[in-house]
């Protein structure tokens, strides 16, 4: 059959067969109008890259942000947030800075160590240039040395054990001095590298920590994972080269990623100019998709335009079929799973992001298929295989042209794998066998996940899962807490006291009465009080010395003289002594206090006065020696929250506007896990029913997604129950692989299932919709319903496994390379669901299951009677014809 054979064929009979429904024209349109437009559409692509480079290299460079965990709205930690930023708003942009100097050798009297003095002289020097070349970061520096021969304030700044000191600063950084800050930091952790150096009479380690830095190590983190994921990038090259066969085809298949990356970068530096804030991870995620995404829709469109092509298609007739036939499946798949990641909308602003990131580079290789490869290889047909000429078989209707388009898939593993998963009981023996060997994974995730208010339960949560593991910086951190008696934290609890909050969604305004009198210094004092009494014998004791606050508590823990004065001071004073707000004012403002007594303690009380009493608000500030977002920071937090309600109902007789709000990263976490909670359900919900929709209408067969149903839920409580095994039992941590074992006694993360559960959803409609469009495609050429589901898997079996292949192993770098715990779990998660999804339910259950009652993989649409059936009598093609009966042919 010649070429213009098949054009002529094209131009007509295309229309009525092949656009048998309303989505194929429409996809034959597009097809046609992209092969015509081709050269404006390649031009296009070119000019917006031009344009959309500069905004791109910027967002990565200046307006990335750590992880972003904005209170949501109408909670009791956004009202907090609220006061802290209009009444505090210093408060809100400070960050704290940290640097331990510790003896290489045993020092015997640190006071008067010349060697620690000069470095912290040195590094006390840099911090104060640091800020009076910035007058916006308003530092302020505290060192030990500041402190020795002062009688006035014990000193916090040195170690229990006599051999380390500390040196702090507090700076406010705003967000135009973020990257000066920032690069401040890594300038000075240089520079204490350099110190380390020395090893003289004297020599220090000295080492670095804080909010800054701590930032800094996870963004370096994720750019070192990013670089290694692009050193590791040739596996799945290979295995695309491998299927494609063609070195041409293979360049154009990678040309698109680097369009596709700063495009879709450019992109969310527009999107980050409405206020919200893009993550690093957010960036990693969007990486790694448009990677993943853009090697597996080139292997569907390539591998369409090569079979047309070795069936002798021209190079338009090629381009227009792989356009029409395999455009439209990457379009499902993105439309799929775009929706699967936007539903995260209606989530937090800290899961928008990623939302908005994932489905904009979903898009972005959509796009990337149908308007660049698709002209580029129309342009350039060299790049593709030449016009084959077809083998030539035995035909088995009037015209042949179905089986000779077949013959290239009636051989190879998945067709003789189809053969036997379409038999009766075969079908439901591989169905049943599955999935009750798969019955303990989903016995394992229901241990974790409450069915009647479909909410995971005992999930993990902890600051150590979100920092790279092994940080110097956050190691440090914990040295701090545990080496000094000097409760101080990187990230404390604030109690806010207001009059000017009526209601949780208003800020704080002015009201005619002051808050601060004697009535609330009393109730400070007794809070404070209470909050001791309640959390003594506890992992996260508090004492007088934890507490930040106007009233400035004192207890005998300040006493260090021995258990005799201890008992002195408990007998004469109690457990806790607080002054009057007279008292305090004596001590700030009188002149003898200021300028002879107490010059030190009247400044150090007068600088925490400004910094934390308004009129009509005050601020404590709480600091626990313990994980911020650990298990005991979330008991603590439920703690607190029951002793302030308590204050304010006893309050409000005196004070009767009087509120008591928290702020701290347990309690914006806890009401992050709360809405996030609520929300997800009916997040998964409208993602189901939107997919399910859209391809029931699609194929107009309302059945087919009540069948793919039991094939996408059911094995996504197979991949969370493997999660729980190895991140909350250990069952793999004998394999000494970091990213494999759990961390500690956190668990799963709590955020991994929001960040996963709708994306594997539409992860696995993607390869379940691929499998059943070329079904779908040759049941309506007129082959049975068993060979069709033969013929599908056959067809779609060595592209899904690369696809799966090439998706698995990106995500599976962060399993391996990633040091930071959290995205290790993300990663498992989705690497065992793309294992599972491609290698045995595609290629197993999918096929048993729509040989099951196959008239319902297509109802209410009538599909043609069938004309090739072989499988119901062995090596016996049956050639049949409806209105003329069957006809047999050997």
């Amino acid at each position: 059959m010649s070429d213009d054979d098949i054009g002529n064929r094209s131009d007509g009979k295309d229309i009525r067969e092949q656009e048998g429904s309303y989505m194929d024209a429409c996809m034959f349109v597009i097809a046609r109008s992209v092969y015509r437009n081709r050269w404006p559409l390649v031009i296009a692509w070119g000019v917006v890259t031009f344009f959309l480079t500069p905004p791109a290299l910027y967002l990565v460079l200046r307006k990335t942000v750590g992880m972003d965990k904005t209170p949501p709205a109408g909670t009791q930690s956004a009202a907090a947030m609220q006061v802290l930023d209009s009444q505090f708003h210093n408060a809100s942009t400070k960050r704290m800075e940290m640097v331990v100097m510790r003896c290489k050798s045993w020092c015997v009297d640190m006071e008067h160590n010349e060697v620690a003095q000069v470095y912290a002289n040195q590094i006390k020097d840099r911090v104060e240039r640091f800020g009076l070349e910035h007058p916006g970061s308003q530092v302020s520096f505290q060192s030990y040395f500041d402190f020795v021969g002062h009688h006035q304030l014990l000193n916090p700044f040195k170690s229990k054990d006599q051999q380390s000191i500390l040196l702090m600063w507090t700076w406010s950084v705003p967000v135009q001095l973020k990257q000066k800050a920032e690069d401040f930091v890594v300038s000075l952790r240089d520079f204490i590298g350099s110190i380390d150096e020395f090893g003289g009479t004297g020599a220090m380690e000295v080492k670095l920590t804080g909010n800054i830095i701590l930032d800094h190590e996870m963004k370096v983190s994720i750019f070192d994972f990013t670089l290694h994921e692009v050193k590791t990038v040739w596996l799945p090259i290979l295995i695309l080269g491998y299927v494609l066969r063609s070195a041409r085809l293979l360049l154009l298949a990678l040309t698109p990623m680097l369009f596709e990356i700063l495009v879709g970068f450019g992109f969310l530096y527009f999107v980050s100019l409405s206020g919200l804030n893009i993550s690093y991870y957010a960036l990693m995620i969007m990486l790694m998709l448009i990677m993943a995404l853009s090697w597996d829709y080139a292997l569907f469109m390539l591998t369409r335009y090569k079979a047309e092509r070795e069936a002798g298609a021209t190079v338009e007739q090629a381009t227009v079929q792989m356009v029409a036939k395999s455009g439209s499946i990457v379009v499902v798949s993105g439309v799929v799973l775009s929706i699967c990641w936007s539903v995260m909308l209606g989530l937090p602003d800290m899961f928008k992001t990623f939302g908005i990131a994932a489905a904009s580079a979903i898009m972005v290789c959509v796009f990337a298929q149908l308007t660049f490869v698709a002209p580029v290889l129309a342009i350039f047909p060299w790049l593709g295989p030449e016009a084959g000429d077809p083998m030539e078989v035995e035909p088995l209707s009037p015209t042949g042209e179905a089986m000779r388009k077949v013959e290239q898939f009636r051989h190879g593993v998945y067709y003789q794998i189809g053969k036997f998963l379409t038999m009766f009981p075969c079908n439901v023996i591989a169905f049943t066998s599955i999935y009750v060997l798969m019955m303990p994974l989903t016995a394992r995730f229901l241990q974790n996940f409450d069915l009647t208010r479909f909410q995971f339960t005992e999930m993990g949560h902890s600051f150590e899962m979100t920092m790279p593991r092994g940080s110097r910086a956050f190691n440090t951190s914990l040295e701090i807490v545990q080496d000094f008696d000097f409760d101080l934290t990187l990230m404390p609890v604030l109690i806010f006291a207001t009059n000017a909050v009526d209601d949780f969604a208003q800020s704080a305004g002015t009201v005619s009465a002051p808050l601060v009198n004697e009535n609330l210094f009393r109730l400070n004092c007794e809070m404070i009080r209470t909050l001791i009494f309640e959390t003594s014998g506890r992992p996260y004791a508090l004492g007088a010395k934890s507490f930040q606050t106007p009233s400035v508590p004192i207890d005998k823990s300040y006493i260090h003289s021995g258990p005799f004065a201890k008992k002195v001071f408990k007998d004469l004073f109690g457990q806790l002594v607080c002054p009057s707000l007279n008292e305090m004012n004596l001590v700030r403002k009188s002149f003898f206090a200021r300028h002879v007594l107490l010059t030190q303690t009247s400044e150090h009380l007068d600088v925490m006065w400004q910094e934390m009493v308004r009129k009509n608000a005050m601020l404590t500030v709480v600091n626990p020696a313990i994980d911020p977002l650990g298990p005991l920071a979330f008991d603590l937090e439920r703690r607190i929250q029951e002793v302030l309600e308590e204050m304010q109902r006893r309050g409000q007789t005196t004070i009767p506007q009087l509120r008591y709000l928290t702020f701290s990263p347990a309690a914006v976490v806890t009401d992050l896990i709360n809405v996030t909670s609520s929300a997800l359900p009916g997040c998964f919900l409208v993602c189901v029913l939107i997919c399910f929709s859209l391809i029931a209408l699609w194929f107009n067969a309302l059945l087919v997604p009540f069948k793919l149903f039991i094939t996408v839920v059911v094995p996504v409580t197979w991949t969370y129950g493997a999660a729980f095994y190895v991140y909350e039992d250990g069952a793999l941590s004998w394999l000494g692989i970091p990213g494999l074992a759990p961390t500690k006694n956190d668990g799963l993360d709590w955020t991994v299932p929001v960040f996963s559960l709708t994306f594997l959803i539409g992860l696995a409609l993607d390869y379940d919709f691929f499998l059943f469009e070329r079904v779908f495609e040759f049941r309506l050429e007129g082959f049975g319903d068993r060979e069709a589901i033969q013929l599908g898997l056959s067809a779609t079996g060595g592209t899904i496994s690369a696809a799966g292949l090439i998706l698995g192993l990106t995500f599976l770098a962060l399993v391996l390379t990633s040091e930071l715990p959290m995205m290790n779990q993300q990663g498992f998660v989705f690497v065992f669901s793309i294992v599972v999804d491609t290698f045995l339910v595609r290629t197993l259950v999918v096929p048993a299951m729509l040989s099951m009652s196959p008239w319902l993989n297509y109802w209410p649409r009538e599909m043609p009677d069938p004309i090739y059936e072989w499988l119901d009598e062995e090596n016996k093609p049956k050639f049949r014809l409806s209105s003329v009966g069957s006809v047999d042919s050997d």
